[in-house]
């Protein structure tokens, strides 16, 4: 399974959930049901499995490699030595020089180590989370494995299919997907649209869409200090949708450790505005009407000011454009409640899911 939608929609933490829910073999919604577990009960779950080897994590990134997700010769630095000489055997080769020691070994990989811990308990369900799955190479990262990882082809199943990796080349002990090997996957979208995944991958995962949900925030939040972080998230993002799409809009997971106007600056300081600069790169124009800062007003997070004397009249800039600026962060406007009302003022509130 893939988890997939914009950033802080809470995707990582929910792969706790579904990991705890698929090693004891029960249904997602009830390790999610508060009443069953609550937060700090699944986290201690969670954290058991993982020193058991049983969960296993990983984020993919551009020079993640097939050598580090499924085998592959790594040099080694051992102690110091002296004197010239090759040594070979046994999936290694060695290299002595003045002061140092190389070997050059045969190392597994993240995903064929939870393999064969899974092979070897059957009756045992194990988790393998990759998250960030769409920043990697996946043709080059899986390899031959994006066959083996399909459920028809696991070991034990009618089509069960093993294969000689390249490295190990042991054909005599080919290597297969155990079927209580369960991958997870998260997927930030406002990095890559899942069309543009590999194919294969989108044929062998199923893929469950995450986005905002300013429902999930607490009551508490409806009110800091007048401000409704619920009411200021679909204000954002109803203008992000019609700005750009609706994979770049803010998750909900930003406002849920706002308590009071200090963590509000926080979080739009050091999250939301380094979000919008990202998205919009660096176009305070648009970023300002998400703010419904339109009018630039001197008091506003993006202001309007007026172009220099010296290049009024120049052909070298056009005479409509705006120049903005960013509000000083430093600037105590950053905690009046209402520079974040008007955020949201006359904007009619979206039709809310119920908490849950």
């Amino acid at each position: 399974m893939i988890l997939y939608g914009p950033p802080g929609t809470g995707k990582t933490y929910n792969t706790s959930h579904y990991a705890v829910a698929i090693i004891k073999n029960e249904p997602v919604e009830d390790v999610k049901d508060k009443e069953k577990y609550d937060d700090k009960e699944v986290k201690k779950l969670f954290d058991e499995y993982r020193e058991q080897g049983r969960v296993e994590m990983v984020t993919f990134h551009q020079n993640y490699a097939y050598e580090d997700f499924i085998e592959g010769i790594r040099p080694v630095l051992r102690k110091k030595g002296q004197g010239q000489e090759r040594e070979k055997g046994q999936g290694q080769e060695r290299e002595k020089g003045q002061g140092q020691e190389i070997e050059y070994e045969l190392s597994q990989g993240i995903f064929k180590e939870i393999s064969k811990r899974a092979e070897k308990k059957k009756t045992e369900n194990y988790v393998l989370i990759i998250d960030e799955i769409n920043r990697g190479n996946i043709a080059k990262i899986f390899g031959e494995l994006i066959t083996l990882i399909e459920e028809s082809r696991r070991l034990g199943e009618e089509e069960e299919t093993k294969v000689t990796l390249p490295y190990s080349g042991d054909a005599e002990k080919p290597f297969g997907v155990p079927n209580n090997l369960y991958i997870i996957g998260t997927m930030n979208t406002a990095d890559r649209s899942i069309a543009l995944l590999d194919t294969a991958l989108r044929r062998r995962f199923e893929f469950k869409e995450m986005m905002p949900r300013p429902a999930l925030l607490s009551d508490a939040s409806t009110n800091i200090d007048g401000v409704n972080c619920k009411d200021l998230l679909e204000a954002m993002n109803k203008r992000i949708r019609i700005l750009l799409d609706r994979e770049h809009q803010i998750g909900h997971t930003y406002f849920l450790d706002v308590e009071d106007m200090k963590s509000l600056r926080k979080v739009f300081q050091n999250k939301i505005i380094p979000l919008l600069q990202e998205y919009f790169y660096d176009d305070y124009e648009k970023i300002a009407l998400v703010l419904n800062n339109k009018d630039g007003n001197k008091d506003d997070f993006i202001k309007k000011e007026k172009i220099p004397k010296e290049f009024v009249g120049s052909d070298l800039i056009d005479k409509d454009r705006d120049v903005h600026e960013l509000l000083p962060f430093d600037d105590d406007l950053w905690e009046e409640p209402g520079q974040y009302k008007k955020i949201y003022e006359g904007e009619e509130p979206e039709n809310r899911e119920p908490n849950g």
